[in-house]
């Protein structure tokens, strides 16, 4: 081939590979090498037979010779031979194609079974890359110490939400929430870091809790929580936020030995106090810093006049000396009679949570529930022997207990900035079908407050333990309310009752109220 070199598949010279060619020529011939000799023997023959016919007196005289029945005998014979000797190569050619085939599988067979192993070897580095980049996403947007979405993906949370709030004209709110004195709790003196790091974990876990499924809540620094409200209007982040409040305040924190903490929480609305991430966040939490500033444990919107007061540099005289004022006037009525003090603080949270179900503004909330607070302070006026009695009163007796209401607005309105509570106060024991006192108003010629006060009143005196009868359940007393519906109370505002009942079990101790 002219000094050519072949190669075979693997790389290296082929001369295997022509020889192997060179056999398979011969073989592939042998079939008609055999044919073609088979007939020179038939030719040769019976040329034999005519052509030695006559020349057989000859060649008998010669000692004898062969007939033509010896020869195509014997051609006969030739024949099979090379036959069977064709039919020997041909099977000792399938015998070895049959070994080079099985060979062949088993090299199939064996490198099958490596890249078979070296499938799940790789199956398993994916999964374990898999996990690896889980755990790492875990790690870099989990808040290690309250187990909480981090900064940086409740960033995107909120960004994601404020978007599709802004595209599909749809509310939402954000809770900024700061847990008060956690501070003195990690403080040397106190608990310690450990406590103080433990309160934060069973604060978080105690606010993931009480809210819905559906609302986002992440650490954003320190002692503070920020939590996402889709589909939220204000009035319901601020029900919302109250009810956080509360089960807080009501949770023993077994990291700080069953100390009740408090948490002090803003609320922010989209689109009214903001439209974006940080306009957002930032009102949410100027209004969580003046909840704290104002004496903790509540929670404030920021739209309220008393945030808007503290971003402007005011002083705090105003709200602290309303709040103070309030607190004062209650304290009198607390110190002549335990229950009524413990009744209306019952009945001044429970007519925020009413005033919001019945869509009233955070702003009139406030006033309902101050006026709630102050509602018995007019029993001030009326002598211990009546307020204390634990029988049925005279008529000059009831005559006595149906003035507080009115003293109880006289001293109200002497605040000047309670004024606008004093008519809620002085009408909360009007009817709605008009035969209550002291004006008989009917309907909704009675403030919504007095109304609001009314069945807020009448629950909590119904479901607390008297002198003189045991305390109802609270699925009595709302069955109670609902019988006076239309009569003594305003329908609206039983229904709202309820409503808030059903959504807060808390309220009722957990029994059930249908």
């Amino acid at each position: 081939m002219g000094g050519r070199r072949i190669w075979s598949r693997r790389g290296g010279p082929a001369t295997h590979d022509v020889g192997r060619s060179q056999q398979s020529l011969w073989r592939s011939l042998w079939p008609f090498l055999v044919v073609l000799a088979a007939g020179l023997l038939v030719a040769w023959t019976w040329h034999g037979w005519r052509g030695w016919r006559g020349w057989r007196g000859w060649y008998g005289r010669g000692g004898g010779g062969l007939d033509a029945g010896a020869l195509i005998g014997a051609g006969s014979i030739v024949l099979l031979v090379l036959v069977l000797g064709r039919q020997a190569l041909a099977l000792r050619a399938s015998r070895a194609r049959y070994d080079r085939l099985n060979g062949s599988y088993g090299e199939t067979v064996a490198l099958n079974r490596e890249l078979r192993a070296a499938w799940d070897e790789l199956q398993a580095h994916n999964q374990a890359l898999v996990e690896a980049n889980a755990h790492a996403l875990t790690l870099a947007t989990t808040d290690p110490l309250t187990t909480l979405p981090n900064y940086r993906a409740i960033v995107a949370a909120l960004d994601h939400e404020l978007e599709r709030a802004h595209r599909y004209n749809r509310p939402c709110a954000v809770l900024f929430l700061e847990l008060d004195h956690v501070h003195v709790i990690g403080r040397p003196d106190g608990y310690g870091r450990p406590a103080s790091e433990g309160s934060l974990h069973e604060f978080a876990s105690l606010v993931r809790f009480s809210l819905r499924g559906v609302d986002i809540l992440g650490h954003w620094a320190g002692e503070e929580l920020v939590a996402l409200l889709p589909e939220t209007e204000l009035a319901a982040a601020l029900a919302a936020a109250e009810h956080v409040r509360a089960s807080v305040a009501a949770h023993p924190f077994s990291s700080a030995d069953g100390a009740h903490l408090t948490c002090s929480i803003g609320v922010a609305a989209y689109p009214h106090d903001g439209v974006d991430r940080p306009a957002l966040v930032d009102a949410a939490g100027r209004a969580a810093h003046a909840a704290t500033r104002l004496g903790r444990n509540q929670a404030r919107a920021a739209g309220e006049p008393a945030v808007a007061a503290l971003e402007g540099g005011a002083s705090l005289r105003d709200e602290a000396g309303l709040t103070g004022a309030v607190e004062l006037l209650a304290s009198l009525v607390e110190a002549r009679d335990r229950y009524t003090g413990r009744h209306t603080q019952e009945v001044a949270a429970l007519t925020v949570r009413l005033a919001l179900a019945l869509g009233c503004d955070a702003g009139q909330a406030r006033l309902i529930s101050l006026a709630g607070r102050l509602h018995d302070v007019g029993k001030v006026a009326i002598p211990d022997a009546v307020l204390q009695k634990s029988g049925r009163l005279s008529a000059e007796e009831w005559a006595l207990i149906r003035l507080y209401p009115g003293v109880g607005a006289d001293v109200v309105g002497r605040v000047p900035a309670l004024r606008a509570v004093g008519p809620m106060v002085r009408l909360h024991h009007e009817r709605w079908d008009g035969t209550g006192y002291p004006g008989r108003l009917a309907g909704e010629a009675i403030p919504l407050g007095a109304r609001v006060i009314a069945v807020a009143d009448a629950y909590g005196a119904m479901t607390t333990k008297r002198p003189y009868r045991e305390a109802y359940a609270p699925a009595l007393a709302l069955r109670e309310l609902r019988r006076c519906a239309g009569t003594q109370f305003d329908p609206a505002v039983v229904a709202a009752l309820e409503r808030v009942l059903v959504a807060d079990p808390t309220l009722t101790g957990g029994e059930g109220v249908a």
